[in-house]
């Protein structure tokens, strides 16, 4: 028996900036975020896009949710826990 564990992306191809995700946080929240503008620190890719094109492919899996309603959903599994 060969139990193998494989990894899967599940997000949505599209890239956010990091501005969109504290906007999308921000709205969804109701909260201003304390945040500075600064430069990418050494060593930090200019982009992050979660591929999701294995699951896609393997499961005929589709993303179907916002940046807002998974941003959302994040937010509420935390609050709960407090």
């Amino acid at each position: 028996e060969n139990n193998v564990c494989e990894p899967y992306n599940l997000g949505t191809n599209i890239g956010h900036s990091v501005i969109q995700l504290i906007t999308a946080a921000e709205k969804v929240t109701g909260k201003k975020l304390n945040y500075k503008i600064a430069g990418r620190r050494p060593g930090d890719p200019s982009r992050h896009v979660a591929d999701a094109s294995k699951a896609m492919k393997e499961f005929n899996w589709r993303p179907n949710r916002s940046i807002e309603e998974m941003i959302l959903g994040c937010f509420n599994s935390f609050k709960d826990r407090q």
